[in-house]
């Protein structure tokens, strides 16, 4: 009965504060001077939150309250967590169902849902799209502490996830776990990528059972000229576009100077042509001690058209940012992350490209970046795993946008705890 009524007390304190939050009105009197500057419009609210291309997007954080838009479109998969916060959510428009500790829900125009903290919670069978308004009792303020940070990584979760466009765990399968279209593994017999098969078999591959940083882990074992990889815009929507923003998020384990043959070593490489030629990657040099490099490489005939050998290029000019001494370990587990933004820009912005080490900024390239795939002479565009890599990989994430640093050290320390 105690929660019966706290429900009820919840959804009457949400018909008050929503029927000014979305158009409704209270007497002038009653208007603190304070708050005259904080009414909002749905309309405006989802407006900024299309133009963010996020799923979810806060916008109001005080002390006792935390608010935000949550949509999500037809048919589309629901992959929130419990929450530390009691919840309710108004369904704005769309037409959805949702399932609270196991019991589902009918949702329409107009519904009002409160969810428990820590109740296990997500939409489904979405067949209209779903814009909410969200309400948490308690959401991240100022004032450091146990209770803030929950709240303040809550809110960074929320807002990663609703950019995630591609995730594979690697727990028992190679397929994709999340993708927005079709998320299976390929394989090639080179990285030209000429002869390719869906879920071939790459023989010096396999699934780890629980050695991963989560559940299992890809492992590669030996160097092969075949190539395992997800094609990128299928997969990920992850291929190249007027002020084209994103970032790719996964994690190694290897010690590079006693597990790594002769050569150079991408483990991973996001490509349409060659790794020089539009092309975004990191990699291993060649030469011990190895060094660990970031590459954002525009169409050749951009970055390099006078056609100079790479080893004759200025090491300064080449668009790279390179780790001395990085902190790969046979013995633990190192996050790697990629953001990049405005690429090829319609403004004539400044392109950039940021390196994260175990969340921690490592270099940055600033330049001019146009990349461009021809879908009728390139091979697919691909996200390829381990071109002469040997050691571990997991958790693999796409988002489509340019994750802040913040944002990409709570990834970092998300997966740890």
């Amino acid at each position: 009965m105690r929660d019966k009524n706290r429900h009820f007390q919840s959804v009457a304190w949400l018909l008050i504060f929503g029927g000014c939050l979305i158009g409704g009105k209270v007497p002038a009197q009653d208007i603190d001077q304070d708050a005259v500057n904080r009414v909002f419009q749905f309309g405006d609210l989802e407006s900024d939150r299309v133009q963010a291309n996020r799923q979810y997007l806060p916008f109001l954080n005080v002390d006792s309250l935390h608010c935000g838009i949550y949509c999500l479109k037809a048919g589309a998969k629901d992959g929130q967590q419990p929450h530390t916060q009691d919840e309710i959510y108004y369904v704005e428009t769309g037409v959805a169902k949702i399932q609270i500790e196991g019991k589902n829900y009918d949702l329409k125009k107009g519904s009002i849902v409160f969810v428990p903290a820590k109740a296990k919670h997500h939409f489904h069978s979405i067949t209209e799209d779903l814009k909410t308004l969200v309400f948490f009792s308690k959401g991240p303020v100022a004032t450091a502490g146990p209770e803030t940070n929950r709240g303040r990584d809550d809110g960074l979760r929320r807002n990663i996830e609703s950019s995630m466009t591609f995730e594979a765990t690697f727990d028992s399968v190679t397929d994709a776990n999340l993708s927005g279209g079709q998320g299976f593994i390929w394989t090639a017999d080179s990285i030209a990528r000429k002869s390719i098969k869906q879920h071939g078999h790459v023989d010096s591959t396999t699934i780890v059972k629980g050695e991963g940083v989560s559940g299992d882990c890809l492992r590669f074992s030996k160097k092969t000229k075949q190539v395992l990889f997800y094609r990128s815009g299928e997969a990920a929507d992850l291929s190249p576009r007027p002020n084209w923003n994103g970032s790719v998020s996964f994690w190694l384990k290897l010690d590079p100077n006693k597990d790594l043959g002769d050569g150079f070593c991408d483990p991973i490489q996001i490509a349409g042509r060659k790794w020089n030629d539009g092309a975004i990657w990191v990699d291993f040099d060649n030469v011990k001690p190895r060094t660990f490099r970031l590459g954002v490489y525009s169409n050749t005939n951009f970055w390099n058209p006078k056609g100079i050998k790479w080893d004759q290029f200025p090491d300064n000019q080449k668009p790279q940012v390179t780790v001395n001494n990085p902190p790969f370990s046979a013995d633990d587990w190192t996050h790697v992350a990629i953001t990049f933004a405005d690429i090829n820009s319609t403004k004539n912005k400044q392109s950039n490209a940021k390196l994260y080490l175990n969340g921690e900024l490592k270099g940055t390239i600033d330049r001019k970046i146009e990349i461009s795939w021809d879908k009728e002479n390139d091979p697919p565009g691909a996200i390829m795993l381990g071109l002469n890599y040997i050691g571990d990989f997991d958790e693999l994430s796409v988002y489509n946008r340019e994750l802040t640093q913040e944002e990409v050290a709570w990834l970092n320390r998300s997966i740890r705890q």
